[in-house]
């Protein structure tokens, strides 16, 4: 195999190779879908051995070299191919640029639909919660996730400003403020040094394994009543009905008491009436 062919892999779209849906309608590049698309280039390029072409310093110190032109133009005719048809003006404007230049183009070319997106995706990361009872382990995954999908749409919204270290720390101990057994750590690794989300992830993370190891020695879920509580309800149920059945007796009971002096009232009025006669 020679040089050239090894710098310009075959891509063939026809779905035999790696990338057989990449290329199709539904996984081409709209003004709708950057970040998956994006996700997909970034894995496809890396694939290749081609992620340098992401990269803003591979490419400053590459830009003269033979390597750099032969990947550079093999990314673009891979842009014709993979982008729809909406925004092919994009790529007719950028033509005599960089494949890294093109392709931040396309991401300001998409922003506008993406700032809803990422309008839903940031709120979602301050109101995810996680419920006493569930997985620390499977909350902390979901956060980290929704963490860096949210920083990747500020790196592409640069107006929308970032989310520091500290600030992610911040938000991740405020996602656990529903489950009271883990407020002692949370107050000390607020006062931890250095402050920042990678220690209080990873502290979260042994505290997670430990009552992983000792299940018992931690409630079930403090969402859930305990079993306790339930037959107490029932009991007080219970109650309530056999206080409710008291009432009812008694108001029988009264009901004919009234009866039976009207009764007696009555034999009393005709015994006189007979009298007067």
């Amino acid at each position: 195999m020679s040089g050239s062919q090894r710098n310009h892999p075959q891509i063939n779209l026809s779905g035999s190779d790696d990338d057989d849906d990449f290329g199709t309608p539904s996984m081409r590049l709209k003004r709708t879908n950057w970040y998956d698309w994006k996700f997909r280039l970034e894995m496809y390029l890396a694939s290749k051995g081609y992620e340098g072409l992401l990269d803003e310093e591979w490419t400053k110190s590459n830009l003269s070299t033979a390597e750099f032109r032969q990947r550079n133009a093999w990314a673009s005719h891979l842009l014709r191919r993979i982008v729809s048809s909406e925004l092919h003006s994009v790529l007719r404007f950028n033509a005599d640029k960089s494949f890294l230049e093109t392709f931040h183009e396309l991401g300001k070319s998409c922003g506008v639909s993406c700032v809803v997106t990422f309008s839903m995706k940031h709120q979602e990361l301050h109101q995810l919660r996680y419920h006493p009872g569930t997985s620390i382990r499977e909350h902390m995954n979901k956060f980290n996730n929704l963490l860096y999908l949210v920083k990747d749409y500020m790196t592409d919204l640069p107006d929308f400003g970032t989310i520091s270290t500290g600030m992610a720390a911040c938000i991740f101990l405020n996602s656990f403020n529903q489950d009271q057994s883990l407020q002692p750590l949370i107050g000390s690794l607020y006062n931890s040094e250095p402050f920042n989300y990678d220690v209080v992830y990873k502290s979260m993370g042994f505290e997670a394994d430990r009552r992983q190891l000792t299940p018992n020695s931690f409630p079930k879920s403090n969402v859930t009543t305990p079993r306790r509580s339930e037959k107490g309800r029932r009991s007080n149920n219970e109650s309530s009905n056999q206080n409710s059945n008291r009432m009812d007796n008694k108001m029988k009971s009264d009901h004919e008491i009234l009866v039976k002096r009207v009764d007696k009232l009555e034999k009393i009025m005709k015994s006189h009436l007979s009298t007067s006669k």
